[in-house]
């Protein structure tokens, strides 16, 4: 399973579709995270039905920055969303093909709470 995240600096520009179309066929990524998309809402949902995956998660951005999608094939991949506020995105993948007769399972954090330490989310 193929994973790509990519700072896409703004999914409203003019290149953006085709960017992530040479992206995927160059890569063929299962997963795409795209970061700093400062799209959502209606508009966000447009641009992601015209790209070659066909399952989403968006968090909204805030203000003029941010926005965080996580795009993929369900072909290739489940992905349960745990939880979703603002700038993050809490998941579990899977890939649907196993290797060598086991699951892989992957979880997804994107930025921490505010107010939190990476060791207190470790329990470090």
């Amino acid at each position: 399973m193929d994973m790509l995240i990519w700072n896409c600096r703004g999914a409203l520009k003019s290149t953006f579709c085709y960017n992530v179309f040479e992206l995927v066929h160059t890569h063929s990524p299962a997963i795409m995270i795209l970061i700093e998309t400062k799209a959502c809402g209606d508009r966000a949902k447009r641009i992601i039905d015209r790209l070659p995956f066909d399952v989403a998660i968006i968090a909204n951005k805030i203000g003029l920055s941010g926005g965080l999608w996580v795009l993929w094939d369900s072909s290739q991949v489940a992905v349960v969303e745990l939880s979703s506020i603002e700038q993050e995105i809490h998941a579990v993948v899977t890939t649907t093909k196993t290797v060598h007769g086991y699951s892989l399972q992957y979880t997804l954090l994107r930025g921490l709470p505010r107010g939190a330490s990476f060791g207190k989310i470790c329990h470090w």
